[in-house]
């Protein structure tokens, strides 16, 4: 069932962008001050609206609502991402946060894992340079030289 809305939207999508062609072509149509097609784009602007609203609504019902996140599981693949690395990169230079991701990758451990392994920090500057919630703060993770 929630595939189907999810087609619905992709629908509703081509739908809309088709219209807005339609509005794109009525605009070439125009002489100087006169545009006789301005009714049709004035409808394919409305419809398209009425329409991607429409969309949203019945997605969000039928497929948003009720879905709740595996915090468990985010925070798993969260802290398994490879992309965390560059954040080591202030703290042990590039060449060895690359080496800890080719060993990570290799392995399937954590960075955190492997950098601990190898004494390269300890556990408390690790923990803060990969904190990814503190990444999408500006000026306040390691990356941006903050804390």
């Amino acid at each position: 069932m929630e595939g189907e809305k999810s087609e619905m939207l992709v629908q509703v999508g081509l739908y809309v962008q088709a219209l807005t062609q339609m509005v794109t072509a009525c605009g070439r149509e125009g002489q100087l001050e006169l545009n006789t097609t301005l009714p049709l784009m004035a409808y394919g602007l409305h419809e398209s609206i009425h329409c991607l609203a429409r969309g949203a609504q019945v997605f969000a019902e039928r497929c948003v609502t009720g879905l709740e996140a595996d915090v468990a599981r985010c925070r798993e693949l969260m802290e398994r991402s490879l992309m965390l690395v560059t954040a080591l990169n202030p703290h042990i230079g590039y060449d060895a946060a690359a080496s800890v991701a080719k060993e990570a990758f290799a392995t399937g451990k954590s960075l955190r894992e492997i950098v601990l392994a190898r004494g390269l920090m300890d556990a408390a500057t690790l923990d803060h340079a990969l904190e990814p919630l503190a990444m999408t703060k500006p000026g306040e993770s390691s990356l941006a030289g903050g804390g």
